[in-house]
């Protein structure tokens, strides 16, 4: 947990600073919008950043993600959202056991049942995952000809 105490004030530092860069050079607001958009950043700081992300950022950010044919919410950026998800979960699993094996007095991990079920769920993921690729990949090559 207290490593999120480190990292959480970084990271939105970073959003600050980010939130400006996009006002200055992207922002496709309004004249008086960008006017009151300069005052949240300003006087909010990090809590202006975060609304004008969720308020503005993000919202052109799906608009112009859209007009360029990648719709959020699609089947292909669902299953690459996903197939990021697992490989994550696969480092978790995987770099927690070669932490236990290089340190095995000082690394905590979760008990042996915990452990096991979670490659067990991990396998059988990666496996279905694996299939729909194929199948998405075959019945795609199939349609095109």
């Amino acid at each position: 947990m207290s490593i999120l105490g480190v990292l959480g004030p970084i990271a939105l530092f970073f959003l600050w600073f980010g939130m400006w860069r996009y006002w200055v050079r992207i922002d496709s607001s309004k004249v008086y919008a960008k006017r009151l958009w300069f005052v949240v950043l300003l006087v909010g700081f990090w809590y202006g950043s975060c609304l004008y992300y969720f308020f503005v950022y993000r919202p052109q950010a799906i608009q112009k993600r859209g007009r360029e044919g990648g719709v959020l919410g699609t089947s292909e950026d669902v299953k690459s959202r996903f197939g990021r998800l697992l490989v994550a979960g696969w480092v978790v699993v995987l770099g927690g056991g070669l932490l236990l094996i290089l340190f095995p007095k000082t690394v905590w991990i979760p008990g042996p049942e915990v452990m096991r079920v979670s490659i067990i769920v991990l396998v059988l993921t990666s496996v279905v995952y694996g299939l729909t690729v194929i199948y998405r990949q075959g019945t795609d090559r199939a349609k095109r000809k």
